[in-house]
């Protein structure tokens, strides 16, 4: 699990300017095996980036290429599991 949160204000109406989803908000306290980063970006650009050399991009797609690499056998388990639940109900009648 990961946690992303802006580091900059993002300008709203009015000439005012907020965070909004600052750390406290986007970190759940106790996730097990959880990292949480910061972007160097206000909400508006915090997923603009300008190359694939971006710090903050490979923040974000490093964690994304190893769930992409582990889904295939994800899912596989997954089926297996869903497979086994229907043949115990299916036995069961």
């Amino acid at each position: 699990m990961r946690f992303a949160y802006e580091t900059k204000s993002t300008p709203l109406a009015g000439g005012t300017a907020k965070v909004i989803v600052p750390k406290w908000s986007a970190v759940v306290p106790g996730t097990s095996d959880a990292a949480e980063f910061g972007i160097s970006e206000d909400y508006r650009r915090m997923t603009k980036f300008p190359n694939a050399e971006n710090t903050d991009f490979k923040k974000i797609a490093r964690p994304v290429a190893t769930m992409i690499n582990k889904a295939g056998a994800k899912i596989q388990s997954n089926w297996e599991c869903e497979a086994r639940k229907k043949e115990f109900i299916c036995s069961a009648i």
